[in-house]
């Protein structure tokens, strides 16, 4: 897979449950579902633990919209990253300006039009 753009490699690294790399790539001086960048870092890698006690080595990206149409986030984009082994799965939206990530957050309403998807339970971020 090539990556072109800064969004395009958070997605790489968060399907990798690379918190490192995602770490190097997110701006320091930006908040992340408004909290500050090494607070939000902890609760991802938390959730990747998770997932990673579950035998996942990796997470496949789902396309898919905020659903709920009285959040302020409705019709935003964004992705279901699904465990490869139990389908448990995190929802986040990640915005993007002038090609870089400028905040990233979990949504509750997520709509992913993927039939085939059986979650078991959706991880916390």
């Amino acid at each position: 897979m090539k990556i072109n753009t800064h969004k395009e490699a958070v997605i790489h690294f968060i399907k990798k449950m690379d918190i490192e790399m995602i770490g190097d790539l997110l701006d320091d001086d930006r908040t992340y579902q408004d909290m500050p960048k090494s607070q939000f870092l902890h609760l991802l890698d938390n959730a990747f633990m998770k997932l990673s006690e579950e035998e996942n080595t990796g997470l496949t990206a789902h396309s898919g919209t905020c659903g709920n149409e009285e959040c302020i986030n409705a019709g935003k984009s964004g992705f279901c990253f699904t465990g490869n082994k139990t389908k448990h799965h995190i929802n986040l939206i990640i915005e993007e300006e002038n090609g870089k990530v400028t905040d990233i957050y979990e949504c509750n309403g997520f709509h992913c039009p993927t039939k085939d998807l059986q979650y078991k339970f959706k991880v916390k971020v």
